[in-house]
């Protein structure tokens, strides 16, 4: 918590809100509601640490604080001493990567040959898991050699690593003023609202879908001089939560990202507001229930390494992008979403592209059906 912006929005909005804290006034006193981290225990959190006798203190699923308005600063040094251990989940490969304190620990890939790895990082085709689990090792060990997973990690550039990479299409509509606001997903800070074209790339650029990670304060607070960081002190990932403080912050054209199986949340999200356009990414391996979700109500949709994507949400979409690694488009929406970055890679020719909603387009061409497949795609698809 950073008292002069507790200050300053209580004097203007009469609370200091953030989606796991609540700090208000009432009659001279000063008052807080703070939600841990789940599967942290508040009474451990707080154990062994000096706590102000003003402070009266509540536990349930919260922590709630009561005290007297000048013992405000002792409230939220309190708050500020807790802490949590370094610890950030992602996937590769079809497996769970688990960082925890600068090392990197890999699960059995499920995936062994991939076209992107290959172009990326000169990985050929393997035939074992044995022959992956130490590259991707190395990969992540590199990617923290470059700043992410840590508090200095790079958060702004300009310029598209990937052809029809999320970060990049999300980029490309900001900068063209498609959508105000996107609601992304960074390690170290959890949901984030973002309006800056460069600082959805930044975030983005290197980085597959984040399933758990805990705070990195110096990164938040740089985040926070542009951004709308929904959990600063916890760094939960919560992108439903992430709509409510898009809306509260007065965004109108939203996209948000759902990675895995938070896609599940796809339809919660048509039902706050159907314009919300919803990016469905980091499928590989994920069942025919989600994927059945995905096709339902998603607008863009990552193929990755999934082979339901391709057999089930494919043939449903109206625009395939690319043919390795394809993104479906499945609605106007989302095609308008990606036209700046459609238009870029195909040049002046395409700028008042438009597509008949009858027909189906293979990267802006009418095709028979979807999808194209490639013999250079993820292998074996889970």
């Amino acid at each position: 918590m950073e008292l002069t912006k507790i200050l300053e929005e209580i004097e203007n909005k009469g609370e200091y809100w953030r989606g796991d804290s609540r700090v208000w006034t009432k009659n001279g006193k000063i008052y807080c509601e703070y939600l841990p981290k789940k599967d942290y225990s508040l009474i451990e959190l707080l154990k062994g640490k000096e706590i102000n006798r003003n402070l009266k203190l509540e536990f349930d699923k919260l922590l709630r604080i009561e005290a007297d308005y000048e013992f405000l600063v002792d409230l939220v040094e309190l708050v500020n001493s807790i802490e949590y251990s370094d610890k950030h989940v992602t996937k590769r490969a079809g497996c769970k990567v688990t960082i925890s304190n600068g090392k990197v620990e890999v699960e059995e890939p499920r995936i062994l040959y991939c076209p992107l790895a290959k172009e990326a990082y000169g990985r050929k085709a393997c035939t074992e898991c044995t022959e992956v689990k130490p590259f991707l090792k190395m990969e992540f060990e590199n990617k923290i050699g470059e700043g992410l997973f840590t508090e200095g990690r790079k958060i702004c550039e300009n310029k598209a690593r990937y052809t029809y990479g999320a970060s990049e299409i999300l980029m490309d509509a900001l900068k063209e003023k498609v959508i105000d606001a996107a609601i992304v997903v960074c390690e170290g800070v959890g949901t984030v609202v973002v309006e800056n074209p460069e600082i959805v790339q930044g975030i983005g650029e290197k980085m597959t879908g984040v399933f758990y990670t805990s705070p990195h304060k110096k990164l938040i607070k740089r985040l926070e001089k542009n951004s709308f960081v929904v959990f600063p002190e916890t760094a939960r990932i919560n992108q439903i939560k992430g709509i409510d403080a898009a809306k509260r912050l007065g965004y109108k054209k939203i996209a948000v990202t759902m990675a895995d199986k938070d896609s599940n949340k796809l339809k919660k999200i048509k039902e706050i507001n159907e314009e919300i356009i919803a990016l469905a990414l980091c499928t590989t391996g994920i069942d025919k229930k989600t994927v059945r979700m995905i096709k339902e109500y998603a607008d863009l949709v990552w193929a990755c390494g999934s082979k339901y994507v391709r057999e089930l949400v494919g043939p449903e979409s109206w625009v395939q992008l690319g043919t390795r690694l394809p993104v479906f488009v499945l609605t106007e929406r989302g095609f308008d979403l990606a036209k700046p970055r459609i238009k870029k890679e195909f040049g002046q020719f395409y700028d008042d592209l438009f597509l008949n909603l009858n027909k189906k387009y293979h990267n802006c061409k009418e095709v028979d059906k979807l999808p194209i497949r490639s013999e250079d795609e993820p292998s074996p698809l889970i």
